[in-house]
């Protein structure tokens, strides 16, 4: 049996816009500039920690704002639980390619690195969570991409070998976690890989498989033994 493992964030959905008006809100009640919505799309990359980091050095230098880059991540959690998930879409064809490949007796694992409490309180609001077996964010136990903990974990959940999953995703992140997982990336060139076309960087790592659309992805996917 095979297993594959999806990410989130511009691989199923489409959050750019409300990963923006978290920060524009947060930023208009901290008397900040609003980066806009390109500046925060080439700033998502290895989890919400990170995107924190790199707001915060975005204030300082167009603001000379000194910014706790936790207490901001904290604060900006807030602001898009606020939103609760009312600018989130997925992409064309997505849950429904998923379902495709559960027809064909694969099982189906999440590995966002979105903070699991908003990963399982939208899921679970929208039914998304239904198209999984298993899913999983970071904790203490579990980094989060591109470090391979995530999906060995879903590997293990779903008993398969590392070998017979694989990730799908948007990112460096997602491919890299792929590669130290010893599995293969499928990737699509909907989402936020820090600025830089994923089909770029993909041909210049060694990653082979990137997909305009999430059902020409999992099309090549049943074509696997």
């Amino acid at each position: 049996m095979r297993t594959a493992i999806f990410d989130l964030d511009g691989t199923l959905i489409d959050s750019l816009s409300e990963l923006h008006e978290g920060v524009r809100r947060f930023a208009e009640r901290s008397d900040l500039p609003d980066p806009g919505r390109q500046n925060v799309g080439d700033m998502v990359g290895a989890g919400v920690l990170n995107l924190g980091a790199r707001l915060c050095a975005w204030w300082k230098e167009a603001a000379g704002a000194e910014l706790d880059r936790d207490r901001t991540v904290e604060a900006l959690v807030a602001e898009w639980q606020s939103i609760g998930g009312a600018l989130l879409e997925p992409f064309p064809d997505a849950f429904e390619s998923v379902e495709a490949l559960r027809a064909a007796g694969w099982r189906t694992a999440l590995a966002t690195n979105k903070p699991w409490e908003m990963t399982e309180r939208l899921m679970k609001s929208r039914g998304w969570d239904a198209h999984f077996d298993v899913m999983l964010a970071p904790s203490g136990a579990c980094r989060p991409k591109p470090e391979p903990d995530l999906l060995l974990e879903a590997a293990r959940l779903t008993n398969a070998e590392p070998q017979r999953c694989v990730m799908v995703g948007d990112s460096r992140n997602d491919a890299l976690g792929a590669r130290r997982a010893g599995m293969p990336a499928y990737l699509v060139s909907t989402g936020y890989n820090e600025g830089e076309p994923i089909e770029d960087w993909a041909r210049e790592n060694g990653f082979p498989h990137v997909y305009a659309s999430m059902r020409a992805l999992c099309t090549d996917l049943l074509r696997l033994e």
